[in-house]
């Protein structure tokens, strides 16, 4: 999975280093995630996301975890037009919260770090936007909310490797085997991924469907399974690209 990639000049977020920047508000330019053609997902979000992407599991490090599938081909996002623009209803959180990234310790509670990209450019220390400190060096009430939705989000990542870690102790996940025709005739193999296998799924038994359910994860496997339709919306918005 591509990482963090589109974070250029990765900094730790300073009440003395960044004190007089300011965050300009106004309608996003997402060409930052231009070259990025999956992107993670926590379980909260599969009910928008799989209305617009096909949502597959993938490895990170020693984890599968969720993610929406965003083109067909490595560093290219389909969603993302020249201008910028998003061409989906829903933007996964993995791009919202940019140019903000919070590191493992907050995530566990902790008073972890947060990290801006200095080379966005909506930050400026210009006299417009919100400011992300006050004259005392306080997180301004912009920033805070910024940062209670950081939070909102990894607070939700505990509750999806749950989720992930259910799928593979009950052996529900193989791996996606695709092979796209384009309408010009190319084809485009892709592997690294895994789906739900719905056989296995139908042939649990009470007990660990139950555990499933329970767990939320019911509802989350078929958003997913739905989802995976939205593998042909791909390979038209490629066949549009390449017109």
């Amino acid at each position: 999975m591509e990482g963090f990639g589109f974070y250029k000049k990765l900094r730790l977020l300073s009440k003395t280093g960044h004190r007089e920047l300011r965050l300009v508000s106004g309608a996003r330019d997402y060409r930052f995630a231009a070259d990025t053609n999956i992107a993670m997902l926590v379980g909260a979000e599969f009910s928008e996301a799989y209305r617009h992407f096909p949502i597959v599991f993938v490895p990170s490090g020693e984890q599968i975890i969720p993610a929406a599938l965003l083109g067909l081909r490595d560093s290219e996002n389909l969603f993302v037009d020249r201008e910028g623009r998003w061409l989906a209803g829903y933007v996964p959180y993995f791009f919202q919260r940019y140019p903000f990234l919070v590191g493992e310790g907050r995530r566990r509670g902790g008073s972890g770090q947060v990290y801006i990209d200095e080379a966005f450019p909506g930050f400026t220390t210009k006299e417009i936007g919100v400011r992300l400190f006050d004259d005392d060096g306080n997180a301004s009430p912009d920033l805070s909310q910024i940062l209670n939705l950081l939070d909102e989000f990894f607070g939700c990542m505990d509750l999806t490797e749950t989720f992930t870690g259910l799928l593979r102790e009950l052996d529900l996940l193989v791996d996606l085997a695709a092979n796209v025709a384009l309408p010009d005739g190319r084809r485009i193999t892709m592997s690294g991924m895994f789906v739900v296998d719905e056989n296995k799924l139908l042939d649990l038994d009470p007990p660990n469907a139950l555990k499933l359910i329970r767990s939320r994860g019911m509802a989350w496997v078929y958003a997913h399974l739905i989802s995976l339709g939205n593998l042909d919306r791909l390979t038209t918005l490629l066949a549009e690209r390449d017109a």
